[in-house]
């Protein structure tokens, strides 16, 4: 759908210079009013644009797609896997700036929490990627 939109977007652009009598009877004749080229011109770039933007916004989800499905993993399992990195490295990240900060104003008598998913992913012994990722038991 996007190839149509852009080639056609494309063809009423390279038609309002070739042909500048042509496309002026013509939106005469459709429209019934005298329509601007010049609009007709700016509105056929902005339309090759976007559809220049979207393509390459969905060639990199394909791309990306095609990435999760040669490693054999799920959206879900990679969003997962993601979002518990971010989390250990916060966890990481505030044991270090509790080490370096002399007042002691943070409880640090709660438990570890041991993420969930990574000891699933590990038990499972699915998602081998991920262990280049994570340190898995």
């Amino acid at each position: 759908m996007l190839i149509v939109e852009g080639g056609t977007a494309i063809a009423i652009f390279v038609r309002c210079f070739v042909d500048k009598i042509g496309i002026q009877q013509e939106l005469n004749r459709r429209h019934y009013v005298k329509f601007p080229r010049g609009v007709l011109v700016a509105i056929s770039v902005l339309l090759v644009a976007v559809t220049a933007y979207s393509t390459a916004i969905f060639g990199q989800l394909f791309l990306f797609h095609l990435i999760l499905i040669k490693k054999g993993i799920s959206t879900y399992d990679y969003i997962l896997a993601m979002k518990e990195e971010n989390e250990s490295m916060e966890l990481e990240s505030l044991k270090d700036s509790d080490l370096s900060s002399e007042d002691e104003s943070i409880d640090n008598d709660s438990p570890k929490r041991s993420p969930f998913i990574s000891q699933f992913i590990c038990k499972e012994g699915r998602m081998d990627q991920f262990r280049r990722l994570k340190n898995c038991p």
